[in-house]
């Protein structure tokens, strides 16, 4: 299921829905919306996504492929592209293709590729205030990481039962990890389909810097060959091209039985 949803993109806030549709994760179906396609060569946004599922509003940088393109050389090919973007006359204002993008079902052609300013606060840090080529957003999932762990097992397992006994979901990473439906497994025991990885960081508190205080930064699936299947940063989305090292993660959970009977 979660390796099914390879391609998906990256978005802040966002548990799996297409844009402008009602199928993410139960807790949260919506949220994704398409843009508004602007042209202003400061602010574009051609065919990309947004979301406000944090209560802020974050643009997809669509696995982007040219990040930076404000201060930086443009090839002659980006220059013609980007001046054809901006005429609203034409009617399809894609801008460029990426041969490192699989192609569209039954075909070599790469996918298309269009402007968009990536802003919000939690946005890649590589790209945020940026101008990119991104992918195009139309009918693509999107998901952050812990979005991307509520909507697999919300497909997969009782977790999208909604008596209480079995629901389960979390907004924020830190909920999974003390959750009572999960348990410890040895960060070098063999691996298990849908196991659960947790990164985060020890580190004085901002307020109280004499407190210890515990951020939780990433979660992601270990797969049964021992690779990892994520929804991590812009340029990639939703992978599982990481090979699993134990000594990257803080530790490792799995969901109980029950919720699989």
């Amino acid at each position: 299921m979660a390796r099914g949803l390879c391609g998906g993109h990256y978005l802040w806030g966002s548990a799996g829905a297409m844009p402008d549709a009602q199928n993410g994760s139960e807790h949260r179906k919506g949220t994704v919306s398409m843009a508004r396609i602007a042209f202003n060569p400061w602010y574009p946004a051609v065919k990309t996504a947004w979301c406000d599922g944090s209560g802020e509003m974050h643009s997809c940088a669509g696995r982007c492929e040219f990040p930076g393109i404000n201060g930086g050389a443009l090839t002659s090919e980006e220059r013609v592209g980007l001046a054809e973007a901006y005429d609203p006359t034409l009617s399809h204002p894609y801008i460029t293709y990426s041969p490192r993008f699989p192609g569209f079902s039954g075909t070599t052609r790469p996918k298309p590729l269009t402007p968009r300013l990536v802003f919000g606060s939690n946005s890649d840090d590589n790209y945020k205030g940026k101008i990119v080529w991104g992918e195009d957003c139309t009918g693509v999932r999107h998901f952050d990481c812990i979005g991307f762990i509520n909507y697999v097992f919300n497909k997969t397992s009782y977790t999208r039962n909604t008596d209480p006994r079995y629901a389960y979901w979390s907004g924020d990473i830190k909920g999974w990890y003390n959750s009572t439906s999960t348990t410890e497994v040895a960060k070098d025991a063999p691996a298990v389909p849908g196991d659960i990885l947790f990164k985060w960081t020890d580190g004085p508190d901002k307020k109280n810097p004499d407190q210890i205080v515990r951020t939780f930064h990433h979660i992601a699936l270990l797969a049964e060959d021992g690779f990892v299947v994520q929804a991590k940063r812009s340029v990639e989305g939703v992978h599982d091209d990481e090979v699993y090292a134990p000594g990257n993660w803080q530790a490792r959970r799995r969901l109980v039985d029950f919720h699989f009977d």
